[in-house]
């Protein structure tokens, strides 16, 4: 997958453009946690955390997205906090 070539080279913007692509010929896991990290690399931490809140919403049986999104809240608000 062309998304996950860019991610693997670290070309989130560019990951992101193919991830968003992939995303329309369907569902799969693989492509919220790549996006939600490209999504994280990119500054959008909002936007992160929205793909994971769907993808927990789409897969209630995954733990993972939940870790994820801990951390990555966490991480938000000692990102606002060195703002300050």
């Amino acid at each position: 997958m062309l998304g996950r070539l860019h991610f693997g080279r670290g070309e989130y913007a560019e990951a992101l453009t193919a991830l968003n692509q992939a995303s329309k010929l369907g569902f799969w896991v693989d492509v919220y946690d790549w996006k939600g990290t490209a999504l994280e690399k990119t500054g959008q931490r909002a936007e992160a955390v929205a793909i994971l809140n769907e993808l927990v919403w789409l897969r209630p049986d995954l733990q993972w997205p939940r870790e994820r999104l801990s951390s990555l809240k966490q991480a938000n608000e000692i990102h606002e906090e060195n703002k300050r």
